[in-house]
């Protein structure tokens, strides 16, 4: 039994580790992505370029341009002009959440919504932090609802991680 609990603990964390090389938006965010994920293309959202990766029912986007703007009012922008923009319906967290990133403090909020045709509900994390330097970097992982949970650890390693000038 000892050896079934101890090999998954192992295989995990073989699961987890840096893999491929690093995605950098603009100079001003680059994220490591880990074992598993794999690039599906650069993006625009709201004028603001990015990248999305993917690993089985979960996406990540990383969004980074520079700003005025303090985390708070980056995420209140980005939920209104994108989130809401692109959903047919959509509901989000009340609050934000204070999270402290290897790169600083950061803000984090969730939502459930429908983007597509399908109508099937998508649930979102979205973390947003504002660099000393004033670069605005917008982290946003997505799944199917029920489904978020199954990636989220890697996502908020990810996050952690990045680097943000």
């Amino acid at each position: 039994m000892l050896a079934v609990v101890a090999g998954g603990y192992l295989a995990a964390a073989a699961l987890s580790t840096p893999a491929g090389p690093p995605l950098s938006v603009g100079g001003i965010a680059t994220v490591q992505p880990l074992s598993g994920w794999r690039f599906v293309q650069r993006v625009e959202e709201a004028g603001v370029p990015g990248v999305v990766i993917t690993r089985g029912v979960g996406s990540f986007e990383l969004l980074a341009a520079p700003t005025d703007q303090s985390p708070a009012e980056l995420a209140r922008s980005y939920a209104t002009e994108v989130l809401e923009a692109q959903a047919s319906q959509l509901q989000v967290s009340d609050s934000l959440d204070a999270v402290t990133l290897d790169s600083g403090a950061a803000v984090r909020f969730y939502y459930i919504g429908v983007f597509d045709q399908s109508g099937v509900p998508l649930e979102g994390e979205v973390t947003v932090a504002v660099s000393s330097a004033g670069n605005g970097v917008i982290f946003d992982a997505w799944a199917p609802e029920g489904q978020l949970q199954y990636v989220l650890g890697d996502v908020e390693t990810m996050v952690d991680a990045a680097e943000i000038s």
